[in-house]
């Protein structure tokens, strides 16, 4: 695979400041060290490598940044993994087309076919607040001796 963009080796090499239940979302996916994690990472990647180099610091900031929020990177994967189906499907893709001085998530063409994609997530009923909790209860359980 060409250079990676959102998974550097570096990235999944560097120890969490935060224990890995409760390390954030970007932080967990890098340390997956199962074959689904690699399979999965190597998915992002492949999707983030149709971002034209001129839009790659807009459009992935959000994978960029340390202090993106868990909600802010599930969107952005959310829109990359919807981008790379369409290109695989012979859609052109373009990520934030200037559209009357605004810019959507995508613009895609096919054929005589012309969408504007404006992605939007909302946040699963499943998640709660507790959530954060638990995870760094978890992470102080694991670090108990047996």
């Amino acid at each position: 695979m060409a250079d990676r963009i959102i998974f550097p080796l570096e990235f999944a090499q560097r120890p969490s400041a935060a224990s890995a239940h409760a390390a954030p979302l970007l932080q967990r996916m890098a340390m997956s060290p199962d074959g689904r994690g690699n399979a999965f990472r190597d998915q992002l990647e492949r999707a983030a490598q149709l971002v034209p180099n001129d839009k790659r610091t807009r459009v992935l900031g959000p994978l960029l940044k340390a202090a993106a929020s868990d909600d802010q990177v599930r969107s952005l994967i959310g829109v990359l993994l919807l981008a790379k189906m369409l290109s695989d499907h012979g859609w052109s893709v373009e990520f934030e087309p200037d559209v009357d001085g605004k810019t959507p998530d995508l613009g895609v063409v096919k054929g005589v076919s012309t969408f504007i994609i404006e992605a939007r997530r909302i946040a699963s009923p499943l998640q709660s607040p507790e959530d954060a909790a638990v995870a760094r209860i978890r992470d102080a359980l694991e670090r108990l001796p047996e």
